[in-house]
């Protein structure tokens, strides 16, 4: 088991007025799933470790490949040639970051059959994913469960944020009504990724994330789309769609 926390190591970031000590405390308390730990989730996972997140979790079925390394922070050229995990390489790295921490990695994929296993016990999640199919899943059982979620996509130099927290705005159904053919979604095979662009948005969804632990989320939800080429923002609020079949029955639809 990790040691005690020493809230001093934390002494700056309590100082930011929208934390403060009591907000701090409440990130040590709190479980944060990570699900994927490729682009994002490698921005992601480290800020929540790093600040202070008493329980992180990790899953990723997958393991570090060449082609990963100029997006994905966490890992090296001796994973790659290792055929290492990244889920292994990236609980090793964490625990070095941060040994007060307890970070937890599972070697495998989000499913509609392990979701609720997984996250079902989660103070927050965070997409780290690739997919709206797996996005789908983790929708569904976060709105059904009470569980607050951050959507987090990026492709080319394009990436967008949305803070889920069901019954206080929209879930993802809501901004993607219908799973749309791969075909015409943007991704990293696709259009590619510049290699920027994941730390940028990663770090923004680990924020929002804070934001829900700490206890400072307000509605409305807000989407932010960024260019990280130009450095162009768009912040566009999203409102609830009528009859969505997520979380068109929940109180204030």
């Amino acid at each position: 088991m990790p040691d005690p926390p020493d809230l001093e190591r934390y002494a700056v970031q309590s100082r930011v007025e929208q934390v403060g000590s009591r907000g701090q405390q409440r990130l040590v308390r709190s479980k944060a799933v990570v699900v994927g730990v490729g682009a994002l989730g490698s921005t992601i996972a480290q800020v929540l470790v790093r600040s202070g997140v008493g329980h992180v979790v990790l899953i990723d079925g997958d393991r570090a490949e060449l082609g990963n390394l100029h997006r994905q922070l966490l890992y090296t050229e001796a994973d790659v040639e290792q055929g290492r995990l990244k889920v292994e390489a990236a609980v090793e790295r964490l625990r070095a970051a941060n040994s007060t921490v307890a970070v937890e990695g599972l070697p495998q994929r989000l499913t509609s059959s392990n979701v609720e296993e997984l996250l079902g016990d989660a103070d927050v999640v965070v997409d780290g994913t690739d997919n709206l199919a797996t996005r789908y899943v983790i929708n569904d059982l976060c709105v059904r469960a009470g569980i607050p979620w951050i959507y987090g996509g990026i492709a080319g130099v394009h990436g967008m944020v949305l803070p889920i927290v069901a019954g206080q705005g929209p879930c993802l159904r809501c901004l993607f009504a219908d799973d749309p053919p791969e075909v015409e979604v943007p991704t990293s095979q696709t259009v590619g990724v510049l290699g920027a662009a994941p730390a940028v948005i990663g770090a923004l969804e680990a924020a929002q994330a804070i934001r829900i632990l700490t206890g400072a989320f307000e509605p409305p939800a807000r989407l932010v789309s960024i260019d990280v080429w130009t450095g162009e923002t768009d912040t566009l609020v999203v409102k609830r769609a009528p009859g969505c079949p997520t979380c068109g029955s929940l109180p204030g639809a």
